[in-house]
């Protein structure tokens, strides 16, 4: 059976709601989908995809650094690999 385009699910138990039925027929639960037939819904944008890993790992370091009461020179010793910094 496919899902037609009204076909919604339960918010409570994630069972699936028919579009002509009021209340959830696996939990009980009323459903009000009255607000998405609204033509105020907006749908967000979609957001980048794209992390910058690179600079990511630098701030979550530099936070590490400011936050840790060992000194930079402990710090280096102690999280990085063989004394190198981890190359990314």
């Amino acid at each position: 059976m496919k899902n037609s385009p009204k076909s919604r699910f339960c918010p409570h138990c994630g069972g699936k709601v028919l579009p002509d039925h009021r209340f959830c027929a696996s939990c009980g639960t009323r459903q009000d989908f009255g607000f998405l037939d609204s033509d105020k819904v907006q749908t967000p944008e979609p957001r980048p995809n794209q992390i910058d890993f690179k600079d990511l790992f630098q701030k979550m370091e530099s936070t590490l650094r400011r936050q840790s009461s060992l000194s930079n020179e402990d710090f280096d010793k102690h999280f990085e690999k063989s004394g190198t910094p981890i190359k990314i």
